[in-house]
């Protein structure tokens, strides 16, 4: 990739987190950037401060997860810093500076915006609520999202469904100006149907909808199903594991334990007996497709993917989230989505192979002519 020239105000932000790290080394035990690039977080921020430029491999080889931030004693906050160089390198020039391989996000976006994938149902006793179940469940799991959302409609009556994406991985790539225009459409279309509260799948759309949706009351679906119970008999069914199973929490809910807390509560309720990784929770590490790592560094996100998964001994990783559930695959582990304990007895081993790109949109295709079927009450395409 090119180097960019920092700006002035830039470069003293890197220069004043310099000054704060004491190079204590606790952040690069679950640093993927520290992983790729060999430089201590001292060495990097003393390195650009005095430089006042970056080669844009190292913002775009960072995961943004957080777990820096939230690990170091002396609140160097260097993943807001990889934000601020992503977004630098768009608004420098209004485009993505060369190098960035932007074309597939811009492209998954532009049709995830598109009446052809997305649709708002609401049945005739809409309540407020919505089921939101983002871009990657609908992609690969078409029948879990079907299942999910009638589950709901059965325990609480009048709730709508709105296949939408949140546009995170706009923002995650620097382009906030197009994360602006594309979240400003998704809160004309909270706004058009009167959304009061937003039960969301994937954890990415509840992070980024809780930090740009004051108004709307974002959860998760897991602390919902810890509210209206899991479904009668999902803990008494045959076939359950004979293998070895843990638990991967994904980065997006690392400041979120009441999901943390509501996971453990169903996997418990499920009857499912499981290992924690050394680092959960708050202190979790990132699957390796965070901050679009997959696209924008592939060789250093299967790297990684391949180190979180075999921080465990266990079989099978559960997870909840599907981005994290194809990253422990791609790392060498069978992976089950938490959704597959509730929903799919007999579910074991996953030996299924992942949707092919052209599938992942029939997948969303289908599934939003299903709902458009399920809620004749109201409706918008787009």
């Amino acid at each position: 990739m090119s180097s960019i020239i920092l700006s002035e105000n830039l470069t003293g932000l890197f220069f004043k987190e310099a000054e704060k790290c004491i190079n204590c080394g606790a952040c690069t035990a679950g640093c993927p950037l520290y992983a790729y690039s060999g430089l201590s977080p001292q060495d990097l921020l003393s390195q650009i401060a005095r430089e006042g430029q970056i080669s844009l491999d190292i913002p775009y080889s960072c995961t943004l997860c957080g777990y820096c931030s939230h690990i170091c004693p002396e609140g160097v906050k260097l993943d807001q810093l990889m934000r601020e160089l992503r977004s630098y390198a768009f608004n420098e020039k209004g485009r993505p500076a060369r190098g960035i391989n932007y074309a597939p996000v811009k492209s998954h976006q532009k049709y995830s915006f598109s009446p052809l994938f997305s649709t708002t149902r609401v049945p005739s006793n809409y309540n407020g609520v919505v089921f939101f179940p983002g871009c990657s469940l609908p992609s690969f799991r078409p029948d879990l999202t079907e299942k999910t959302y009638l589950y709901l409609q059965e325990k609480m009556s009048g709730t709508g469904i709105m296949l939408k994406c949140c546009a995170g991985p706009t923002l995650a790539m620097g382009d906030e100006k197009k994360f602006q225009q594309y979240y400003h459409e998704l809160e004309q279309e909270f706004a058009q149907w009167g959304v009061k509260k937003v039960i969301t799948a994937c954890p990415n759309c509840y992070k980024t909808i809780k930090e740009n949706s004051g108004q709307i009351e974002a959860v998760s679906l897991w602390e919902i199903l810890r509210e209206i119970g899991i479904p009668e008999g999902a803990a008494n069914r045959k076939n359950k594991p004979h293998l070895s199973l843990a638990l991967h929490d994904p980065c997006p809910t690392r400041s979120y334990p009441t999901v943390h807390d509501s996971v453990r509560f169903i996997l418990n309720q499920l009857g499912i007996d499981f290992a924690e990784f050394k680092f959960n929770r708050q202190k979790t590490l990132c699957c390796g497709a965070g901050g679009m790592l997959g696209i924008t560094n592939p060789p250093a996100a299967l790297s990684w993917m391949k180190k979180r998964a075999g921080e465990t001994k266990a079989e099978i990783i559960i997870t909840y989230c599907q981005e994290c559930a194809v990253s422990m695959q791609k790392g060498g582990k069978k992976s089950l989505h938490l959704l597959d304990l509730i929903f799919n007895p007999g579910v074991w081993p996953n030996e299924k192979k992942n949707p092919t790109s052209l599938r992942r949109w029939y997948n969303r295709y289908r599934i939003k002519k299903a709902f458009n079927k399920f809620n004749p009450g109201g409706s918008k395409d787009g």
